[in-house]
């Protein structure tokens, strides 16, 4: 029977349509009755059988290879592989007469093609996941009528048997804005794929059923059955899911951590009490391997995120946990438990140091880190006695920022009464210590003095004569056997005083000496602003500039010192300054000493020719 009328093969067109349209074409009124009469065997051609469609190939003058992506081929479980794709039995609804009346009706307007076989079967619409037409925005309707059951698969004789009750059907389309879940799985249906490693990796079947399962277990909590829901909320659930999803791994832990956020904690946890009947339904869904990628995915994401023990049952039983206890970390360090937590705290591998049963629990890695870390670490009396000083000592050494402390927090905020003791890098007072012994380079010998007494000798700091050493800028440098570390660290003075470069100043002994007065009429020139001293050094020394003392001299001198620079006697030089009427360049009874200005020595001199 060749030489058929043919009608154009739509790209979204199921193969069953197709037939339909070609045996209305050629007068039969029936699918049925066109197989009959062609030798093709109905049933079986429906169920996508390659031997009928080859045969139906050969009539329409077609390749079979045209045609298979438009079958759907029925396996014996009742699911069914489309495009190449296996669908399990309940996500299809193939014997439901399921279209959008906008797309009907473009069809017969269409006048290009033969009347009688213009409307045809669009293969999205046997996915009950869509619930809207993408092109007209509005829902797709289904027939209630189950007398077209038997001709289900002959689009026309169905439409024709519904055509008495087609204005009550056409009517229940209503307006409705088409999810971006939907658009998904029309473009998956037409055997597009840009949605997304995660989703593009995953069969169209196991797209729509995990979108529903994480999705309603997101928005309605891990204990709601999918099924309990209605049209509407599981679609807003699946689109919520696929929104997430579309962005990948991401969008995937996103949505396990809302999952997951009424879970229990407990220290032996599994799936079920995770995920609740999301897991149930992955771990029971054994139809094919759509789903293994998925729990692998899950599984080594909550093992990598939560305290999930070894024995417990996740997508199997677990072995290669990589949490471990906080207790562990104790018993490796020999540390307090509550020092072990603030640490862990203060490191940031726990929330909080008080011991609840989520904070139990820490990554191995995080454990082992700690582990290394605090057997590496020395208490300030162990450090002392590495360097070999003593324990104020060291502290001033951590105070003076020499060595610092681990950065933890001696005192947690949330609990004033426990102070944690400061621990240090064994590493780090080593390499103090070593450094400190290269540059010793010399033995103990007469004329050596201690860094504390040349720090007080020169009116500067410890911590600069330290300094000094620890840079090696002195060559003479020596250790004695006992005493406080600042007495046995000795040093060359000459060497400290031509390494600072000048001394800062005079204290108040050598000031008052230059100036030929005693310290209590310096206090006294200090209180009238004659002299202005400086403070310096760890103790505040006061202490006064040489050029400030020198230029005092050239303009003032003491009744001594006119006497032994000019050779006068006491009481010849104190008869000169009555007949001559000199008047000291101070008051004396402020003063407590007679201090004459040199521009007064001419005239003082004079009174002697």
């Amino acid at each position: 029977m060749f030489g058929l009328t043919k009608v154009p093969l739509f790209e979204d067109e199921l193969l069953t349509s197709f037939m339909s349209r070609i045996s209305r074409a050629n007068g039969r009124t029936r699918s049925s009755e066109f197989c009959r009469d062609v030798g093709i065997n109905r049933i079986r051609f429906e169920k996508g059988d390659r031997a009928q469609i080859l045969r139906f190939a050969e009539l329409v003058e077609m390749p079979v290879s045209k045609l298979m992506p438009h079958a759907v081929e029925v396996r014996d479980n009742h699911g069914a592989v489309i495009g190449g794709e296996y669908f399990p039995a309940p996500s299809l609804a193939r014997r439901k007469l399921r279209f959008c009346p906008g797309c009907l009706a473009d069809d017969e307007a269409d006048q290009r093609r033969i009347p009688g076989t213009r409307p045809y079967c669009r293969r999205e619409w046997m996915f009950p996941t869509i619930r809207a037409c993408r092109k007209h925005g509005q829902t797709l309707v289904q027939s209630l009528d189950v007398r077209y059951i038997n001709h289900a698969y002959d689009f026309l004789t169905a439409l024709e048997m519904e055509k008495d009750n087609m204005p009550e059907i056409v009517g229940r389309s209503v307006p409705q804005k088409v999810t971006p879940f939907e658009i998904f799985v029309s473009d998956r249906v037409a055997g597009r794929r840009d949605h997304g490693p995660l989703l593009d990796g995953l069969t169209l079947a196991s797209c729509t059923h995990f979108c529903e399962l994480i999705g309603v277990a997101a928005l309605h909590g891990k204990r709601c059955r999918v099924n309990s829901l209605g049209d509407t909320a599981l679609l807003e659930a699946a689109n919520h899911a696929f929104l997430k999803l579309e962005k990948g791994e991401e969008g995937l832990h996103a949505l396990l951590d809302v999952v997951r956020k009424e879970s229990t904690l407990s220290n032996l946890r599994g799936g079920q009490a995770i995920y609740g009947r999301m897991y149930n339904s992955l771990h029971d869904y054994r139809e094919g391997p759509e789903f293994d990628s998925i729990r692998k995915a899950i599984r080594e994401y909550t093992l990598a995120s939560m305290p999930i023990l070894n024995g417990s049952d996740f997508f199997g039983k677990v072995e290669d946990s990589a949490w471990t206890s906080v207790n562990m970390v104790v018993k490796a360090t020999g540390i307090s438990d509550q020092t072990v937590r603030r640490i862990l705290c203060a490191m940031g591998h726990l929330r909080t140091h008080y011991p609840d049963k989520g904070e139990q629990f820490i990554l191995r890695a995080d454990a082992e880190e700690a582990i290394g870390m605090l057997n590496s670490s020395v208490l300030s009396n162990a450090a002392a006695k590495i360097i070999g000083c003593e324990e104020p000592f060291f502290a001033r050494l951590v105070a003076e920022g020499f060595i610092k402390p681990m950065p933890f927090e001696r005192r947690a905020a949330e609990d004033r009464s426990y102070v944690m003791l400061d621990r240090y890098a064994r590493s780090e007072i080593e390499a103090f210590k070593a450094k400190l012994d290269n540059a010793i380079t010399a033995k103990p010998a007469t004329g050596m003095i201690s860094v504390a007494t040349a720090a007080k000798s020169m009116g500067r700091q410890q911590k600069e004569l330290l300094q000094l050493v620890l840079d090696q800028r002195l060559k003479t440098v020596a250790m004695k056997n006992h005493g406080p570390f600042s007495s046995r660290l000795l040093v060359d003075g000459k060497e400290v005083s031509s390494a600072l470069g000048h001394r800062i100043g005079l204290n108040a002994t050598e000031t008052a000496r230059l100036l030929g007065i005693k310290r209590g009429p310096l206090t006294a020139l200090v209180k009238r602003g004659e002299l202005t001293p400086i403070k310096y050094g760890f103790h505040k020394r006061q202490l006064y500039d040489e050029r400030e003392v020198e230029a005092f001299r050239s303009a003032y001198l003491s009744f001594g010192a006119v006497c032994t620079e000019y050779g006068l006697n006491r009481m010849e030089l104190m008869h000169r300054i009555r007949r001559r009427e000199i008047v000291p360049a101070f008051p004396q009874d402020e003063i407590g000493a007679i201090l004459i200005a040199r521009s007064a020595i001419p005239r003082l001199l004079a009174t002697a020719a």
